[in-house]
């Protein structure tokens, strides 16, 4: 894929990424959602992305540029177990659901070619947090031969990484008052196609 073709598909992703109105609103009523997406240091792809859609259908990818040739994030943590990102979206309280789980590979298309479908609601209250957690990706690897490795894969787990992600949230935004509520889903290895 040339360049201006790699271009073209980081621009469109970003045209859609900011049309996303359900974690833009601003209403005197809104909610909150604090999350992260997290890769294993070992784990080097692309992007992660969250498919989340309301009740009425609007829908949005929360994504995680990690190693996206022309824009990749800043990262809120980095370390020798893992690196990512920390978001809170202004959302409309009620019902919402995340419907996939995706990643993509260094140019690979968006929207993403590797999706696990999901089922994981989740809901805004207003003037009130909801954390659903850190998702973190880890790149299952298998030995092939005189030490080459082949990738298999990337499974997901979801962790309580509250502490830090509200500390992380608080460098930037006042949040002291708000009351938090969790709704982590319990997922453990699971692959993402």
């Amino acid at each position: 894929m040339g360049h201006l073709n790699k271009l073209f598909i980081v621009l469109l992703m970003m045209l859609i990424t900011s049309c996303a109105t359900i974690t833009k609103y601003e209403g005197s009523d809104r909610g909150y959602l604090v999350y992260s997406q997290a890769a294993t240091a070992n784990t080097n792809y692309g992007g992660y992305y969250l498919d989340v859609r309301s009740s009425n259908g609007q829908s949005a990818y929360l994504g995680y540029l990690q190693n996206n040739i022309f824009s990749p994030e800043k990262r809120d943590f980095d370390d020798e177990v893992s690196n990512g990102i920390v978001r809170m979206e202004s959302m409309s309280p009620g019902d919402y659901e995340i419907i996939a789980l995706a990643v993509s590979k260094q140019g690979e298309g968006f929207p993403p070619p590797k999706r696990k479908e999901v089922a994981i609601p989740f809901s805004i209250q207003s003037n009130e947090i909801t954390y659903i957690g850190e998702f973190l990706a880890t790149d299952m690897v298998a030995d092939v031969i005189f030490g080459l490795t082949a990738s298999l894969g990337v499974t997901v787990d979801v962790n309580d990484r509250l502490s830090r992600d509200v500390e992380i949230i608080g460098k930037n935004r006042d949040i002291k008052g708000i009351d938090i509520t969790k709704q982590i889903p319990a997922i453990k290895g699971m692959k993402v196609e």
